[in-house]
């Protein structure tokens, strides 16, 4: 056996002679040496769950003539990742030390191989709670808590969902208006790895309810029927109920846009009087509030 090591690109005629006492011969084949590549790439930092997206770089040195890159195998070290694409993107579902292997291949058949030592980091697990559960305009300040599984973390990049932010990883907002607020909190640790989460939270109408003590149901268009009014009141659940002196119920209703007309249940005008009312109803938060008291009824 022999061999030999060509330093440059080219064709080369290799001539084998073997002799045999007296008797000779000899055979030629020529050799074509093509350039090698150098398989080479640079990747995102590395982060779990994140997408780190790999670039090749592999080259040739001289510049080709007739060669180019015709194949890439990546292995990404983890049991799991192989890819084939030039430049392809892979994300570790777990932290730990990776190799990640380019084996880069010519149209000649020519290969190079590059390792590359990957350490890919735990992400903290972002998450946050908050108190009360639920504000009203009245009682709108909330107390958020940053609850992030995580013993590095650098950064706290809260968003309110109305414009406000804040930067502490506890903060404490006081919100202008009633409706629903998707509250995102973003968290960095010293690895430069991040996590989202978000929540939403709701302020409502603080409960207020307004009840008068007497209604003129005489046909003149002025104050004409008894209906309590309010705000951040649960029209589910809600009851309205008239007694007359003696404790009988003469009227009732589980609809919170009804009001009493003055008349009896056969729809007959109740004299003029004194009437007993109780209601029943919720607040948003769905917490029961009971009243009862007195209605002067004057036709």
């Amino acid at each position: 056996l022999a061999s030999n090591v060509y330093n440059a690109i080219g064709s080369y005629d290799v001539t084998l002679t073997v002799w045999a006492g007296p008797c000779m011969d000899d055979s030629m084949i020529t050799i074509n040496v093509y350039e090698s590549p150098i398989a080479d790439f640079i990747r995102d930092s590395a982060c779990a769950t994140d997408t780190i997206r790999y670039t090749d770089s592999s080259h040739f040195i001289p510049d080709p003539v007739t060669s180019f890159i015709e194949f890439w195998d990546w292995d990404f070290g983890d049991g799991i990742g192989l890819a084939t694409d030039t430049n392809p993107a892979y994300d570790f579902p777990n932290p730990g030390t990776f190799i990640t292997t380019l084996i880069v291949t010519t149209n000649f058949g020519c290969t190079d191989t590059m390792l590359d030592t990957v350490t890919i980091f735990p992400k903290p697990q972002a998450d946050f709670t908050w108190t009360p559960d639920s504000g009203t305009i009245l009682n709108a300040f909330i107390s958020f808590f940053d609850e992030t599984i995580s013993d590095s973390l650098t950064t706290w990049d809260w968003s309110f969902g109305d414009t406000a932010t804040s930067a502490i990883p506890n903060p404490t907002h006081e919100y202008l208006d009633t409706g629903f607020y998707p509250v995102r909190l973003v968290v960095t640790d010293t690895n430069g790895c991040m996590d989202t989460v978000s929540h939403t939270i709701r302020i409502l109408p603080d409960y207020t309810i307004f009840i008068p003590n007497s209604f003129t149901p005489n046909g003149d268009g002025f104050n004409e029927v008894f209906h309590p009014k309010g705000k951040g009141i649960n029209e589910k659940g809600y009851q309205f109920y008239l007694y007359n002196r003696w404790g009988d119920e003469i009227w009732g209703t589980s609809n919170f846009l009804e009001p009493w007309d003055g008349t009896v249940n056969k729809g007959d005008p109740a004299p003029t009087g004194v009437y007993v009312w109780l209601i029943i109803s919720r607040d948003l938060t769905g917490r029961s509030h009971t009243y009862t008291g007195h209605v002067s009824l004057i036709r």
